[in-house]
């Protein structure tokens, strides 16, 4: 008997789609992720969810490759000479984008070959990605093959940019592309340099403080103690702009922060640039065409995966080498202008501050990291711990500044050596324990943050679904509440912010969703906070002295500390949710006890708490 399966990834004609399934009127459709189940689904087409078929063995190994694929593949001797530059390897400074990559590329590669495994078909109709790979498993296994899809790769992680706003009650969300996003902010960076007459206040005899993407925002406690200090305060922003909106362009206008833009300095050196950029280019030339290194080297369940990705590979490895070859260079000429005492970072695992910590080293100067949010714990987060700027994995800065003891000993578990962790507290939470606090009644707030994308053990369509779910028995119990207001506070990531706008528009149009807002504001005019797996929302809640939840939708969020220690409310139960809601408002006693639970968690967790600003300048002085 002849069975066919289509398999749908990333697709967007559904008339065409539609069209084949006429083609083959008995066939099984299969779709590959999350967005295509979704597209799918609302067009009324009849599927299987294709990760299914994943076990949970396949994929922890999906995820135990990934991160030897990230960590290692750029160390292969046959590659190092070709990555090198100025004494760093390239591909080094993108471990994270990659470990993003390959998990999303190792889930879809096993989940075709496990579907094919199970549903044994004698034709196959491609409608993925991964056409190279399906077709050498129809040619060992003698299945008929039709490809008739054109390749749409999923977007990497850095590759597009999301800018949202409130337009009056209306959110907002665009997605624009990396490049449109960079000519867009040195436009912005451009005007509003000249507008303000920044870095008039430099004063050349100083000695610098090189802050690396700050919030100006969130951070306005800290800029504010930094321009009172005896050093000069530059601000070097190369994802957001320094200056955004009305309160960023105040807050750097009052303060008189000094704001460089990298262009400013690749302008002097354009024809060694381009010397070095086609020098670079000829070098990766001869390194992809390495062909029988990487097919071997990229293999899952002994099928090799490099043909089906070797376009899209190549394509975001030689976009990022040359950002990172241009950025260095000019990062040598701020390094000649100013005299840099010291480099205060946040996120070190991206490319940008990756480079600025390099030469910064070549240069014998040091750098800081601070603790940026509730770092996650569980084995899935320690073992991928160097991806991220958490205390599970390594450092590359010299020293690491924590928001109190409770992460210090997290990170000297983790063998971080005790003499290079300063626990000073959190300078962005300052505002938030120096706010009076508020006890209004009515408006429950719901802080949503995405599922774990870059594990395949949390980001199968199901995990998708299932947050979908809780979001929306949250909005079934609060609609359902006399008197009470549900406003939605979606987490800032990409492509979930506009997952997440979608999803609740379908669920009622007239929630409220706030995108850009004052957080001590926002979270001190609610009656409760609703947030998911231990997000940092939930610590700010709770300074507020806020009854908070968590709603434990991953099984590692269950592991934290906070959840052990019952900072807040931990849900993993749909239908807890609920009458949890109901005990907070009704039970007067619990609400207590709550409170209590979150004043003890913090009392541990955070040390200065409201003058932590005030200290860290202090040792940044010192430094």
């Amino acid at each position: 008997m002849n069975k066919t399966i289509i398999i749908v990834n990333n697709i967007d004609n559904v008339s065409q789609l539609n069209k084949i399934i006429l083609q083959y009127p008995n066939s099984k459709i299969f779709s590959l992720n999350y967005f295509t189940h979704q597209k799918l689904f609302k067009n009324s087409i009849e599927h299987e969810i294709g990760d299914n078929y994943l076990t949970s063995i396949d994929k922890k190994i999906i995820d135990t490759q990934t991160i030897d694929t990230a960590s290692n593949w750029y160390l292969n001797q046959n590659f190092k000479n070709f990555l090198m530059f100025d004494g760093i390897n390239l591909a080094s400074l993108i471990e994270m984008e990659m470990f993003d990559y390959f998990s999303k590329v190792y889930k879809t590669a096993l989940s075709i070959i496990r579907i094919i495994e199970n549903e044994k078909p004698t034709t196959i109709v491609d409608l993925a990605d991964f056409s190279d790979l399906t077709q050498q498993i129809c040619n060992m296994k003698k299945i008929n093959y039709n490809n008739i899809h054109e390749i749409k790769h999923t977007s990497t992680y850095f590759d597009k940019i999301n800018i949202k706003h409130n337009v009056g009650p209306f959110p907002l969300s665009i997605t624009i592309s990396k490049n449109n996003y960079k000519k867009i902010k040195n436009f912005v960076e451009k005007i509003t340099n000249q507008f303000l007459k920044l870095n008039k206040n430099f004063d050349p005899e100083k000695k610098s403080i090189l802050l690396l993407d700050f919030n100006s925002i969130q951070y306005d406690l800290l800029l504010k103690e930094l321009s009172n200090s005896n050093k000069n305060i530059i601000l070097l922003n190369q994802r957001r702009p320094a200056i955004w909106n009305l309160q960023s362009f105040n807050i750097i206008r009052k303060l008189g922060n000094n704001i460089i833009n990298l262009n400013d300095f690749s302008k002097k050196i354009e024809n060694k640039m381009n010397q070095s950029l086609q020098q670079k280019r000829n070098e990766l030339e001869k390194m992809w065409n390495l062909n029988f290194v990487f097919e071997e080297m990229f293999m899952i369940e002994n099928y090799s995966i490099w043909n089906s990705i070797k376009d899209h590979f190549t394509k975001i490895c030689n976009s990022r080498f040359y950002d990172s070859i241009e950025r260095l260079m000019s990062l040598n000429q701020v390094f000649t202008k100013y005299d840099i005492s010291v480099i205060l970072e946040w996120a070190e695992t991206a490319p940008q501050e990756k480079e600025v910590i390099h030469v910064a080293k070549n240069l014998g100067i040091k750098s800081v990291l601070l603790q940026h949010a509730l770092s996650p714990n569980g084995e899935i987060w320690d073992k991928a711990g160097k991806f991220f700027s958490f205390f599970s994995g390594s450092i590359i800065s010299d020293k690491q500044v924590v928001w109190g003891e409770t992460t210090k000993n997290h990170a000297i578990q983790n063998r971080h050596n005790p003499n290079n962790i300063e626990s000073l507290g959190s300078p962005r939470h300052d505002k938030f324990f120096q706010a009076k606090k508020n006890s209004n009644k009515g408006m429950i707030l719901l802080a949503t943050t995405g599922i774990s994308e870059f594990f395949a053990e949390t980001s199968t369509t199901n995990d998708y679904l299932k947050f979908n779910n809780f979001v929306q028995e949250v909005c079934r119990v609060v609609k359902n509440l006399k008197d009470k207001k549900l406003v939605i506070k979606p987490h800032p990531q990409p492509d979930f912010v506009n997952n997440i706008i979608d999803l609740i528009k379908d669920i009622d149009p007239q929630i409220e969703i706030v995108l850009d807002t004052d957080l001590v504001e926002l979270i001190n005019s609610c009656e409760i906070l609703i947030t998911f797996k231990n997000s940092t929302i939930a610590l700010e809640s709770m300074i507020l002295n806020k009854p908070t939840i968590s709603l434990q939708t991953e099984k590692w969020a269950e592991e934290s500390e906070i959840t052990k220690k019952h900072g807040f409310v931990s849900i993993s139960k749909i239908e807890d949710i609920e009458p949890t809601i109901h005990k907070i408002l009704n039970d007067k006693s619990f609400e207590t006890d709550i409170l209590k639970n979150s004043k003890n968690f913090l009392d541990k967790y955070f040390t200065n708490q409201g003058n932590a600003s005030a200290n860290l300048t202090k040792f940044l002085e010192n430094f």
